[in-house]
């Protein structure tokens, strides 16, 4: 499985990946640049928990709001209310599956 490009682990690789290239442009031996990389790597570790701390503080905080209702079953399924005594999907095959717990939005044990 190919994995996803682009979002929040994109931005930290891209930081991790500019830590070495500063740390890299600074030090003269592999001594130093493997000392610059872990000096330059926990402040940036220091200066991404100050900014997330920041975020929840402020309430600017990524949050799934979804209901089960927003929840589709893929092409080829049915929908059923009746999918272990819940809301799910029966697949071509005859299996169903459980969709969210309308009470509580949690996913079914």
């Amino acid at each position: 499985m190919a994995k996803p490009k682009g979002g929040a682990v994109g931005i930290i690789e891209a930081l991790w990946a500019g830590t070495a290239v500063f740390a890299a442009t600074k030090a003269k031996t592999y001594t130093g640049f493997i000392t610059s990389t872990v000096i330059y790597g926990v402040i940036l570790m220091i200066v991404l928990a100050i900014g997330a701390w920041l975020m929840k503080a402020i309430g600017i905080q990524a949050k799934e709001k979804f209901t089960v209702d927003e929840i589709k079953c893929q092409a080829g399924e049915t929908p059923t209310d009746n999918c272990y005594g819940e809301q799910g999907c029966v697949m071509p095959s005859g299996n169903c599956y459980k969709l969210l717990s309308r009470q509580n939005g949690s996913p079914p044990a």
